[in-house]
This record gives structure tokens, sequence and C-alpha cells, in this order.
């Protein structure tokens, strides 16, 4: 049902609000911007065209989340630097309004709600914690500036484009999500209280116009070359380091962004290859080689229907399985000398750079070589507790051993392949590996350093008849699954 009616003021064309809480809205037919005021409609001008940007949703698409119908009502489109994102204004049946926003494989929704009282911009850091009155107490994950670029459709806000926006986004207990919008940084907070979902949580109904700028289902078309590469995670990835000229370009629009050189080595797992772990189908969509200082390894990015974006890492000892985390359920309390997860003490075994070095194949942020980020690894047992920090962006992790023969049988591959070739187990460093910086000194340490007194005392007294040497092997791998190119 409207809430209001009438006709652009630039040409004509009917113009319907479905929503209270809008304020504008975009005309379809002349991209002019309709205020609509107590008495009038009024034309603010024309807005500038979007950007394409994969999406799997498109303004009046409707469907459901979670069982609850929504309509996609508008779109704003922003920029902090690194490329445009999507956010969409949605309108829930009951009356209720908010976003959505998608990110590695994964929905964000979020309701208006009434803020408490929150800390300003310029206190907020990330890992904070902040209390969001009755929705508990939130942990920043991100905060950032962005640049309101364009819109389409319904919004509850006038379109200007360069105008600021100051935002945090924070993860709760339980899937939470919210975001705090400081609007230009001079008018009182606003507050958005939601959940992060999977992407088979969404069902959509397709009821628009697709732009002519989709990208095809089943092959993505290399802009340098020409090669036509099978898609295998569409509308979903923002880049593609093409197969066959290494070209890293923008999929959307089909630009070449980046040169690199040839592949120093063949993916153990070739892109393309599907299989199925622990229940869950996966397509290997992308290829990444990243190093340290010292060290090299190997991510897999892995697309799983329903499911979203998983990493499989191969480094000098093992293969690991890695599953993002909420910010919110790890405890940092005693950080940076350990860390902590469902009640186990993970300790600090290194701290390094990781820097990205080679790509292959689609990847779902804006990808470039020799992007960097600090890396921390946490040890327990034989899991990896890892954390990532790009600026004022961090995400955590947790990585698992993945024995190769059990990949093999996954990905029907071969059992004594070159993903069985694995360097022997390496001593774990502790307090910083390529990239320095402090950590405890664990008692596994203590005892090495004993045992090197007690061998040199003992060769002392052979009277130099004990000789013999060796080095020390440092294990880095980087952790995946980070919040790289989200928002």
């Amino acid at each position: 049902m409207a809430v209001a009616q009438g006709s652009c003021p630039q040409c004509g064309a009917p113009i319907t609000f479905g929503v209270g809480a809008s304020v504008s809205q975009v005309c379809k037919y002349c991209r002019h911007e309709v205020v609509r005021t107590d008495r009038d409609l009024k034309n603010m001008g024309r807005v500038a065209d979007l950007a394409p940007v994969p999406s799997l949703v498109a303004v009046d698409d409707t469907g459901t989340i979670d069982g609850q119908r929504i309509r996609i009502a508008g779109r704003v489109q922003l920029d902090h630097g690194a490329g445009p994102w999507d956010e969409w204004y949605i309108a829930f049946q009951d009356g209720r309004w908010g976003w959505l926003a998608s990110a590695q494989g994964n929905w964000y929704v979020t309701l208006a709600v009434a803020p408490p009282a929150l800390p300003p911009y310029e206190h907020l850091h990330v890992e904070q914690q902040v209390s969001l009155g009755a929705s508990g107490t939130f942990v920043v994950a991100e905060k950032k500036r962005g640049t309101v670029t364009s819109g389409e459709g319904e919004l509850p806000f006038e379109v200007r484009a360069g105008q600021p926006r100051y935002y945090a986004d924070l993860h709760g207990p339980n899937g939470g999500f919210a975001t705090i919008d400081y609007g230009e940084g001079n008018t009182p907070p606003t507050l958005f209280v939601g959940m992060q979902r999977p992407e088979g949580a969404l069902k959509v109904e397709a009821r628009s116009e697709r732009p002519v700028t989709e990208i095809g289902a089943q092959a993505i078309t290399c802009p340098n070359c020409g090669g036509n590469v099978p898609a295998l995670a569409p509308q979903r990835s923002e880049r593609l380091a093409c197969p066959y000229c290494n070209a890293v370009s923008e999929i959307a629009a089909r630009r070449v962004v980046e040169q690199q050189q040839a592949a120093r080595m063949s993916p153990d797992i070739p892109l393309g290859t599907r299989g199925a772990l622990d229940g869950q189908e996966y397509v290997v969509c992308g290829y990444v080689e990243r190093a340290s200082d010292e060290f090299a390894w190997q991510e897999y990015l892995l697309f799983g229907p329903g499911l979203g974006f998983r990493w499989l890492v191969k480094d000098e000892a093992s293969w690991m399985w890695v599953t993002p985390l909420s910010i919110a359920d790890v405890d940092m309390s005693s950080m940076p000398r350990a860390a902590g997860y469902r009640g186990q003490r993970y300790t600090l075994r290194n701290q390094n750079p990781a820097r990205v070095t080679y790509v292959l194949g689609e990847l779902y942020w804006k990808v470039q070589i020799g992007e960097t980020v600090d890396a921390m690894d946490f040890t327990h047992g034989g899991a990896v507790l890892s954390r990532e920090r790009a600026g004022d962006e961090v995400a955590w992790s947790i990585s698992t051993p993945k024995p190769w023969s059990e990949l093999a049988a996954a990905f029907k591959l071969d059992p004594s392949g070159s993903g069985a070739q694995l360097q022997g187990a390496a001593m774990p460093t502790f307090g910083g590996g390529g990239g320095g910086g402090g950590g405890d000194t664990s008692a596994t340490t203590i005892g090495v350093i004993v045992a090197i007194i007690v061998l040199i005392i003992v060769c002392a007294a052979c009277s130099g008849s004990c000789s013999g040497g060796g080095g020390t092997g440092t294990s880095s791998w980087g952790s995946s699954g980070s919040s790289r190119g989200g928002k």
C-alpha cells in the first residue's frame, strides 16, 4: 500500500512511496532524485549512474529471510577507496524497515532500533566492546568512512554524491550483527541491529529486470585475452585472475586492474574441482599464494552453495581447514600473549605480515598483488586461532588439520599426488615470526632452551668429542576468511 504518490517533477512518470520511512526516490526513468515534502514532490537533480557490482538481488525483488517476508525497496552505493559496494534498503511485511548487505557469501540483515548512549565515533576502536542496550554487548570489527556515490529506488535519506558516511560494524553473540551509523559525523548516531546469515537463508523472487551488465552464469570473459573462464561463483565474486594470461580484472566492470607474472607452481587442487566435505558440496573457485618475510603458503577458496565461502590452507607441514569466527566469540583479555575460544587458551605462536604474491580464479574481494595484513596465530593442540587486521578492520578464524587422504577422497584426486608432499612438521615459533612482535615464552620454549643448555654442558664435558649442528624451522601460515573487501 502506498504511503505517498505523485508524478516525477522531471519526466512526469508515476512516483510511489511504499515505505513510511522513505524520504527520497530515484526515478527509474530519468534518474532524477525526488524528495517528498509535506506539500509536494521536489526534484533534487540527476543522480550519478550506478557502478556495476555483482549482486544476487535487485530493487523491487521480494522474498523471505528466515521466513520473514521482505521487499527490496532501494539501493545505496558507497565507496571507501577500495571500490564500490551496495547496501539494500528493505521493507518488512509488518511495516518495519532496515538494511541488507552481502559479504563473503553471507547476508547481513539489520533493523533500525532505538539506540542507547553510544560512544563518539572518534572514541571507537576495533575489538572494543560496546553495550547496545537491550541488544547486548557487541564487539567492533570494522570502523571506516565511506562516501555515498549513487542510489536507486526508495531510500530513507537524500542521496548526495560525495556525502561522507562514518560507520562501525559490530558482531555479537549467536550470530548477532550491528551497524552504528554516524552519518556525516555531526548528527546523533543511528543504530541497526540484526543477524549474520548464510546465503541460503535468503530466498529471492526476482520481480525486476536485471542490469544489462549482469555477468553470465556460465562463463566470464577475460577483458585482457578474451578467454572464456568458467564461472564458479557467479554474481558473488569481485575479481578474476585469468588462468590463461594471469591478468587480474574487475568482473562486473570488465576492466583489467593488474598484470602478474606466470605462476611458479600449479595448485594441488585445480580450479573448478568439485567435491563434498562433511556433507557440504564445494567447488574450488580461487587460489592465493601468500608470504611473510620468511615463509610462504597456499590458500584455496572454496564456494559452498547455500553456505558461502570457506578456505583451505596448505602450509609447509599440513593442510588446514579454516572456519571464520565471530569476533564476539573470541576472548581477547590476554592479548597479545594469548587468546581464548570456547574455554580453551590459545598461546601466541607467531606474528607476521601476510602478503598476497599470486592469485588465480575468482575472489570475493578486490584483491591486489602485494596487499598485506597483520596476522597473528595462536595454538592449542593441533588447532590454530588466527587474527588478521588491515587498518581499522579485523577478522578471526579457527583452523584444524585436514588430512590429505580425506581431501583427495573428497575431490577425487591422487592420494599420493602433489598435495601429499608436505615438509616435515616444524617447531612452532613463539613471540613473532617475520613480522616480529612480542609474545609469551611458553613452557615448550623454556624446555627447548634448557635442553640446549644441558647439551652444551654435556658436549663440553666430552672435551669436544660431541659435535653436531642443526636449525629450528618455523612455520607461519596466514589465516583466511577475513572480511577482505567487505564494506
